[in-house]
């Protein structure tokens, strides 16, 4: 019932309208993503920005970014983070 009653909304628009819309939708979330990467970055002082870009695909985009944070955060952090070995020669 929603959809077709969100298909007769979509009748009487312009498809041209229609893209612009997703056109601003999408301009929004790269703009939210590339603040919300620049505050990760600057939160766990990253060196490699490139490593984190921004994807139209969200699913894939935050599967890939949460990867490469991790991978990224665990480099910075390995050296403080003391292991069971090292705990275990004390």
């Amino acid at each position: 019932m929603l959809k077709k009653r969100k298909l007769n909304e979509l009748e009487g628009k312009d498809v041209s309208a229609i893209d612009d819309e997703i056109g601003t939708a999408n301009k929004d979330l790269e703009q939210q993503w590339e603040a919300t990467r620049q505050e990760l970055v600057s939160k766990y002082k990253l060196d490699d920005l490139s490593a984190l870009s921004y994807d139209s695909d969200p699913h894939t985009m935050w599967k890939q970014w949460k990867h490469k944070l991790l991978l990224l955060v665990r480099q910075k952090m390995q050296p403080s983070i003391p292991t069971m070995c090292h705990q275990k020669k004390r």
